[in-house]
């Protein structure tokens, strides 16, 4: 999977029909990362999953661009099986927060290995038909990730349906007069989720491809 595709755009968008116009000149790019997430969730190996949710944590606080330059430098054996000192080294001199951090990546390895023997799919079919119950399981049992990275990572695994209420979403939101704030606990997440959702069906727009509009025209680029 390609991890950053570069948009080249001069629309500006001061409107839900300068949205719309946008969307079509990015449609492609978006359906392709779309695509490449339900690919990682239908074929990716147990380790690609683990890498996915360990990005997310690294994202956490940080930046996209963060997670992404960090998860590339930690192999998979450290990943899977390297103690806390062994993961920190490979943060130190990269990562904001090596320490805590690798103290989180640890202790959810651990969490997985005792609930499900590491095995990811195995909390999907668990929470089958109810996405809000799997995300609360996951924002309540995994160390140092919330809803918004629960979100993140549910969504770059395949699954539909979760907003990620990051700074330029709720941005790109205010701006075309959705009137949300930045959500600081598990009630405000979801009921800015709820707006966005509405704000999707108002406008005719794809709401899984929401975020990904909002953040490329703010940022210039798709990662992930």
């Amino acid at each position: 999977m390609i991890d950053i595709i570069d948009i080249d755009n001069s629309i500006v968008i001061s409107s839900v029909e300068d949205l719309k116009e946008y969307s079509v000149k990015v449609d492609g790019a978006v359906k392709a990362r779309l695509k490449d997430f339900q690919l990682v969730g239908s074929t990716g190996t147990l380790i690609d999953l683990f890498r996915e949710l360990v990005f997310c944590i690294l994202t956490a606080n940080a930046s996209a661009k963060m997670g992404l330059k960090t998860i590339n430098v930690i192999d998979d054996d450290i990943l899977l099986f390297g103690s806390e000192q062994d993961i920190t080294a490979k943060l130190i001199g990269i990562y904001r927060f090596p320490i805590s951090r690798a103290n989180y990546i640890v202790r959810t390895r651990a969490f997985l290995k005792n609930h499900c023997n590491n095995d990811l799919r195995k909390i999907f079919d668990d929470f089958q038909g109810d996405p809000s119950a799997l995300r609360f399981f996951l924002a309540s049992n995994l160390i140092g990730i919330g809803y918004k990275e629960c979100s993140h990572f549910l969504r770059n695994v395949g699954f539909k349906g979760y907003a990620i209420l990051d700074k330029h979403v709720i941005s790109m939101l205010n701006l075309l007069g959705c009137n949300v704030q930045k959500p600081r606990k598990k009630s405000e997440y979801v009921t800015t989720e709820l707006k966005m959702k509405d704000f999707a069906v108002k406008h005719d727009l794809d709401f899984d491809e929401l975020d990904l509009l909002f953040w490329s025209y703010k940022t210039g680029e798709i990662i992930k």
